[in-house]
């Protein structure tokens, strides 16, 4: 991986021509470089290296833990569903009775509207 100097601001003259200083200098703006990456300035040379030793295991690891969320995540949804199943089922039962009982209504409106049509 290259070195990629982020700060703006060279290292002055007089401190690269003492070698005590430029080598100071140079260990604090790489220090301060990799301080950089590491805390979100660019990538992450210690993630990578993670990453590197995952694949040397060939990946079980991540294989395995990946498995473990993508069942977690299967036994998720499903619970969702059973959830969402009894809420469907408890508001159907809830509308039995309103429509029992908007029928009886209409039955009971008709046959006033029959007896005032009739008269009686």
């Amino acid at each position: 991986m290259a070195k990629v100097n982020p700060f703006i601001a060279p290292i002055p003259q007089k401190f690269m021509a003492d070698p005590e200083l430029r080598g100071y200098f140079e260990y604090l703006t790489q220090f301060l470089h990799d301080l950089l990456q590491r805390t979100g300035g660019g990538n992450d040379d210690i993630a990578d290296l993670e990453l590197a030793v995952v694949s040397q295991d060939g990946g079980n690891r991540t294989y395995r833990f990946l498995e473990d969320e993508i069942q977690d995540l299967k036994a998720s949804i499903a619970e969702l569903k059973r959830k969402n199943q009894r809420l469907i089922d408890e508001l159907q039962l809830s509308q039995e009775p309103i429509k029992r009982n908007t029928r009886t209504l209409e039955q009971k409106i008709n046959e006033l509207e029959e007896r005032i049509d009739s008269g009686t």
